[in-house]
């Protein structure tokens, strides 16, 4: 109803300060001054000045929405105080009772259509003892009107229903009577009639498809056709360059059948999901004759893209506070094999500044800070993404979207050298308009690695088993069930509030398992590359990894208009190793902190729960289980510049016990893990671009677990040197 109100106060900040009219009334004392002219015409907010005439507006307002929502009786007076050359308005409401729906009636001419409507009527929108809503008339008068054109009747429209309510009752009750007119008089859909029939069924009688359609009349030529059958037409000019098979599949209406409206939207939706047009456009047109014999033809007029494109791409990076440069360059072709498949060959490089582990010519145990590029990462991917599924049990009108990818990257250290091989074929389905599942049944990644020999004399020494398994030559297998899901319910209608949930599961190793039992094959004591010996089974000389990892995102979105949003996220995630594994591999584990988890902590420095963080330990550290939350409320400044207030809070844990892995106050308990969270807070600004947004965070540790004694409160002892400064592109959830 706030939103009916024509005049409202100046803005405030987290509902307290009035910072704009602030800005504005201290620009507006000099204007002169370049910078103060800026100030008061883009942060600034003048003072909003009473209007008694917007007063008179809005208790008018206010009275004909409370009629339109079943308060006929509704009044509604204004009254305005001053004081201190400010004023407050008030607006009295007596809404009264409302009045609620008694009965409905319908009186339909058409004979053919009666049937229809009144079978339909227990999916109704209104319905006797409802409060009378105009709003819920007008949806009910659309959802008619969408079943009947889902049935044939191409030419129906909302006008041909009307509403009549009686509210002579005296008891507060009313009764609709639904009519539907025979015809509508409007513009002619045919010019030379002064009216047509309006309530006619109508067939898909032929299809014209043309793939290379432009918008330019003169190359609109189509001297070439191909005849699928009677009814089915391909136009083009030369060369035919998609296969038939893949036009026509998305096409959810056949010749022969009734016109649907559904199958009309699900198609223009899975011609967008081609991605090798730019545009799609489905008329459907008939003659006079056509007309009085109920048929359509209808015409598929496609736009394509271009079908090569290169493009470069570079960016600095921040990894861990380790500054860094990379590039790519990238080739599609949206049409590789005429079926509208998009392959794509990526070639990345980078180089970056890391921080030695231990000194190689002295083998020190201590950090070496480098200032030079001494990190070269580089690795080409191969994928091609087609608009088809091998798996045929998908639901009608899914659309799924298949991926194959190949990818080998290699990055070299003065540490280490490491190269991971990745082969993967994943499926995207959207299952309906809120839940879209990522399937991948085959996720194959080889990690091979090569430590210089100081490096291998730092993980001996420590003999930590969960940090020399993150250096390991590995194989994981995931194969079959890994799988994520996803649901939102944010509408392109703007919904208010809205809610976002991911749920990933991930099981390796098992299949690979499998066969080793069924073939009675043994496990085997072995020396890895870390000169480890380890008891566990092998394929191709390789140890694999065995585990099943879930992790569960769920996020809340408050949208109080005026830009203004709060959101609430929660993370939890578990992994368990088993069977040929003792823990879980680097890459599959849990770290706390960066730029979208825990911003006061650089990513992977906090944690395992009460673990202390010290010059020797100061690998990375991982852990089992996670658990973070994050409070973020987000609104503008003015124009594309927002802001934003926050605080971070969670941990990692490892499921195994202390002794175990060497880090004391690290296993996860029940009756502990709530008291060992991490908090940071801090605030941010974010500059919105459109496309892209650019996002700077400041945050700052509250409470840190890792200190040592009762009193975790980092704040009480905090530096400005210790606010850490976070970049990145678009919002962190």
């Amino acid at each position: 109803m706030m939103a009916i109100v024509k005049q409202k106060p100046n803005r405030k900040i987290l509902g307290l300060i009035r910072f704009h009219l602030g800005v504005y009334n201290f620009a507006h004392k000099d204007t002169s001054k370049r910078f103060r002219h800026w100030l008061e015409n883009t942060v600034g907010e003048p003072p909003l000045l009473l209007d008694t005439s917007l007063t008179k507006r809005t208790a008018d307002q206010l009275q004909l929405y409370l009629f339109k929502n079943g308060y006929f009786k509704a009044q509604v007076k204004d009254s305005t105080i001053y004081k201190k050359k400010k004023a407050t308005l008030n607006y009295k409401v007596v809404a009264g009772k409302p009045y609620l729906i008694n009965k409905i009636s319908f009186d339909i001419y058409d004979t053919l259509l009666k049937p229809i409507i009144l079978n339909d009527t227990v999916l109704s929108i209104i319905k006797p003892g409802q409060i009378y809503s105009e709003k819920n008339l007008q949806a009910e008068r659309q959802r008619i009107t969408s079943n009947l054109r889902n049935k044939g009747y191409y030419q129906f429209v909302n006008e041909y229903i009307y509403f009549e309510g009686d509210s002579a009752l005296n008891s507060n009750k009313i009764n609709i009577e639904l009519t539907v007119t025979d015809r509508y008089f409007a513009e002619p859909i045919i010019t030379d009639s002064t009216f047509v029939e309006a309530h006619k069924t109508f067939v898909v009688e032929n299809i014209y498809i043309y793939p290379e359609y432009t918008l330019q009349k003169e190359m609109q030529l189509f001297n070439d056709t191909i005849k699928i059958n009677d009814s089915i037409f391909f136009c083009y000019n030369k060369e035919f360059k998609y296969k038939t098979s893949t036009l026509l599949k998305p096409i959810l209406f056949a010749p022969g059948h009734l016109f649907s409206q559904v199958d009309l939207d699900n198609t223009y939706k899975r011609y967008n999901s081609l991605k090798t047009f730019k545009t799609s456009n489905i008329e459907f047109v008939f003659t006079r004759e056509d007309m009085y014999k109920g048929y359509l033809n209808a015409y598929v007029k496609l736009i394509p893209r271009k079908k090569q494109t290169y493009s470069i791409a570079s960016e600095g990076t921040n990894s861990s506070g380790n500054l860094g440069i990379s590039g790519s360059l990238i080739y599609q072709n949206r049409n590789v094999f005429k079926g509208a498949e998009i392959f794509e060959i990526k070639l990345k490089g980078g180089l970056e500044v890391q921080q030695l582990a231990v000194d190689i010519n002295t083998q020190a145990d201590n950090v070496i800070p480098i200032k030079t590029f001494n990190t070269v990462e580089i690795g080409p991917e191969f994928s091609i993404t087609t608009p088809r599924s091998i798996f045929p049990f998908f639901p009608k009108g899914s659309s799924p979207r298949s991926t194959f990818t190949a990818s080998t990257n290699y990055q070299k250290r003065p540490d280490y050298s490491r190269v991971v091989v990745t082969t993967a074929y994943s499926i995207n389905v959207k299952l309906n308009n809120f839940v879209q599942l990522f399937w991948t049944p085959i996720d194959i990644n080889y990690l091979w690695i090569n430590k210089s020999a100081a490096f291998q004399a730092s993980l001996d020494k420590i003999n930590d088993i969960l940090i020399k398994q993150s250096y390991y030559n590995l194989l994981i297998s995931s194969i079959g069930l890994k799988s994520s899901i996803i649901y939102s319910n944010q509408e392109l209608k703007a919904r208010r509030n809205h809610t976002y949930i991911r749920f990933s599961f991930e099981p390796s190793g098992n299949l690979i398992s499998a066969y080793n039992k069924l073939a009675g094959k043994e496990k085997i004591n072995f020396v890895n590359d870390n000169n480890d010996s380890i008891y566990a089974y092998r394929v191709f000389n390789l140890a694999y990894s065995q585990f099943i990892r879930t992790e569960i995102d769920l996020r809340k979105y408050f949208d109080f208009g005026l830009k203004r949003k709060l959101v609430l996220r929660s993370v939890i995630g578990t992994g368990v190793p088993y069977g040929n594994s003792n823990a879980l591999p680097f890459v599959r584990s849990f770290f706390a902190g960066g730029t979208t988890d825990i911003r006061a902590w650089v990513a992977r420095t906090l944690g395992p729960g009460t673990f202390p963080r010290d010059d020797e330990n100061s690998f990375e550290q991982i852990g089992d289980i996670k658990v973070m939350g994050n409070i973020e409320y987000r609104y503008n400044i003015f124009k594309a510049l927002n802001a934003a207030f926050f605080v971070d809070f969670g941990n990692i844990w490892m499921i195994r016990p202390d002794e175990e892995t060497n880090r004391i106050g690290g296993q996860f308990k029940f009756n502990k893990f709530y008291k060992q969270f991490a908090y940071g807070a801090g605030a941010g600004l974010r500059y919105d671009f459109s496309f892209f947004i650019i996002r700077l965070d400041l945050a700052i540790p509250i409470q840190d677990p890792g200190i040592i004694g009762s009193d975790k409160l980092f704040i009480k002892t905090a530096k400005i040197t210790d606010i850490r400064p976070n970049i990145g592109i678009n919002y962190p959830f």
